[in-house]
């Protein structure tokens, strides 16, 4: 389920808010296939991720009438548990932050530019399924991000 919602409080700058919930609650597990019979081996793996919300915050202000300069915010929320945490999936509340710039070309072309850092919460993972999974994880992301756009 998402709602947003956004408004132009000026002619140059628009604002904008979502509010995401997502139903991860429904991958309970991992179902593992293989032709040949896997002796004394699960033929899942437990998941029981949570439910999520996320929540977003953006502005546009239109710095020139070739130029957008574009700003967030969102805060994802982590669907794994402790118990179910994996480094292949390292995941962790996150808080991200964004910077992007569009440009009009000559019409109808625009380019777009955008980073994204992202902040993991860390996670002391104590107990685990697997015990090789136990200790403490510290992650970070930098994204980038480049469109060439032809509207016709």
């Amino acid at each position: 389920f998402t709602a947003a919602y956004g408004f132009q409080l000026h002619p140059r700058l628009r604002l904008e808010t979502d509010l995401e919930w997502i139903q991860f609650s429904r991958f309970d597990q991992l179902p593992i296939q293989s032709p040949q019979p896997l002796l004394g081996l699960p033929t899942a793996i437990p998941q029981n991720w949570k439910d999520t919300v996320t929540l977003g915050l953006g502005a546009a202000w239109q710095i020139h009438p070739r130029w957008t300069l574009r700003t967030g915010y969102q805060y994802f929320q982590s669907p794994v548990p402790d118990y179910t945490f994996s480094p292949s999936i390292p995941d962790a509340n996150q808080n991200v932050l964004t910077l992007g710039l569009a440009a009009r070309l000559s019409p109808p072309t625009s380019l777009q530019l955008a980073y994204g850092y992202v902040f993991y919460q860390d996670r002391n993972i104590a107990q685990n399924q697997n015990p090789a999974f136990l200790g403490n994880y510290h992650i970070q992301a930098h994204l980038l991000s480049a469109a060439f756009q032809i509207s016709f």
